[in-house]
């Protein structure tokens, strides 16, 4: 799998397969079709997976750190370099929010680049 890491100022991901919007300002749409999968870094021991493979490798490879509420960031990165899938791109948003807010978001987003539409 491709990683791509991204560092914004602003809250807006667009997915580069289907143009719809997976994350704006307001809100975070996670039906887009081809969206694989998605961590957040307030639950990354709880991710949103819409791809079966990508669950039952999740599942075996967090069985290591289960016992822990809280994992670092760098588990799932080495779990995407991990995982095997040319067609599948990470793409790792830090949202970096303006100074006077003072936070910043990490997402991961793992798009199948392949996904065409079965209507039309």
């Amino acid at each position: 799998m491709q990683i791509i890491k991204v560092s914004l100022d602003h809250y807006n991901f667009f997915c580069p397969v289907t143009g719809m919007a997976i994350m704006d300002n307001d809100s975070m749409n996670l039906t887009v079709p081809s969206l694989a999968a998605h961590w957040f870094d307030e639950d990354l021991l709880n991710p949103q997976i819409n791809d079966l493979n990508i669950g039952l490798c999740w599942d075996d490879y967090k069985s290591n750190f289960e016992e822990f509420d809280i994992i670092d960031p760098s588990l799932i990165i080495t779990f995407l370099e991990q995982y095997q899938s040319k067609n599948y791109v990470a793409f790792i948003l830090e949202e970096n929010a303006s100074s006077a807010q003072g936070w910043n978001h990490l997402n991961f987003f793992v798009i199948d680049m392949n996904y065409t539409s079965s209507e039309g």
